[in-house]
């Protein structure tokens, strides 16, 4: 039960900030203008995966231990949506990220601005991903 809670958990955290950052915090920046918000990516990505990444991998890792003991297919299925935000991010968004992340960007041009609108779709994936699993954790939560 401790290990099905923490993934719960982790995936709440995840899916939240994530939600946070596609929903609020991309377009707000993008709206302020392409060389606000190409500036504003290096830090402000370097503090989310600092706190994403570990979140995703100990929520997938707490949902698979929950599987394992439980044998619930539906807490399998959450950990794996969870998990799969770690392959996706690494092999689909960071050549965007190290694009954006380059400093001979030119933040002004309208490269930098195709970038960040290509990035905000992708994230707007791992959003997706991390609400199916914590949906999942919840519902498996709240049947017992």
């Amino acid at each position: 039960m401790i290990t099905e809670i923490v993934a719960t958990l982790c995936s709440g955290l995840f899916a939240g900030a994530a939600a946070y950052v596609t929903v609020a915090e991309a377009p707000a920046l993008q709206s302020c203008g392409t060389e606000l918000a190409a500036k504003a990516f290096p830090p402000t990505y370097r503090r989310a995966a600092a706190m994403q990444a570990p979140l995703a991998l100990l929520g997938c890792v707490a949902g698979l231990a929950a599987w394992w003991s439980r044998g619930h297919l539906a807490t399998l299925a959450a950990a794996l949506l969870l998990g799969s935000v770690l392959p996706y991010t690494g092999f689909i968004i960071m050549g965007v990220n190290n694009r954006l992340l380059a400093p001979d960007l030119d933040v002004s041009s309208p490269q930098a601005g195709q970038l960040l609108s290509q990035w905000a779709r992708l994230h707007s994936v791992r959003t997706l991903l991390a609400t199916a699993a914590f949906l999942l954790f919840t519902i498996r939560l709240a049947t017992g």
